[in-house]
């Protein structure tokens, strides 16, 4: 009789979802990795353009990944569906952390707890991808900003070390700006989870 009391979460369907929440969800792959890919400018408009390009292909690419949650693989064949609308998703892009905080919220409790911690991931992972698409630190910046990078990377390697984890390549090291990898941390925070950076 005590089995019948506790009820699990049902398997929710993007349909099941308030009409708000379902646009919100649908739209934030796309807006995390657009949000992720303004978060520094440093590249200029070739950096804007190859991260823009990355999104895209990412989107494209997850949108046939069917290794995921079903609920991800629905709401990233929706996302590209709506490809046509991307350019009207630009307006209040400063909102997205408040918009995965919120859209988290509602899927808490309701959606399969694999399928919510998929749904963090593919947004973590669409944001650190775009992030990577194109080499922000350049060679002709100034040396206290090359000083500063080399000091960033010589702490994650030194924090590797000491804490045992895998050390991160010299590409990913030098392609994640520093303002990129704070935008990342807040993503996270704001899907609830964490990403360690010794930055």
């Amino acid at each position: 009789m005590a089995a019948l009391l506790y009820s699990y979460p049902m398997t929710l369907t993007l349909n099941d979802l308030k009409p708000e929440i379902r646009q919100m969800a649908i739209c934030l792959p796309y807006r995390v990795g657009l949000w992720m890919s303004l978060a520094d400018g440093t590249g200029g408009n070739t950096s804007d353009k190859e991260e823009q390009k990355a999104l895209e292909t990412l989107i494209m690419a997850y949108s046939e990944d069917f290794v995921k949650s079903q609920f991800v693989q629905a709401l990233m064949e929706e996302c590209m569906k709506e490809r046509g609308d991307w350019v009207n998703w630009v307006e209040g892009i400063e909102n997205v952390p408040k918009e995965c905080r919120d859209v988290v919220a509602a899927l808490d409790g309701k959606l399969e707890r694999g399928d919510l911690e998929a749904f963090k991931s593919n947004l973590i992972e669409i944001g650190y991808n775009v992030a990577l698409a194109y080499r922000e630190f350049d060679y002709r910046s100034s040396l206290l900003s090359r000083m500063n990078t080399y000091w960033v990377v010589w702490k994650e390697r030194f924090s590797a070390f000491i804490s045992g984890n895998a050390m991160k390549s010299n590409a990913e090291l030098l392609n994640i700006s520093a303002r990129e990898r704070e935008a990342l941390r807040q993503l996270a925070e704001s899907l609830g989870r964490e990403i360690r950076e010794a930055a």
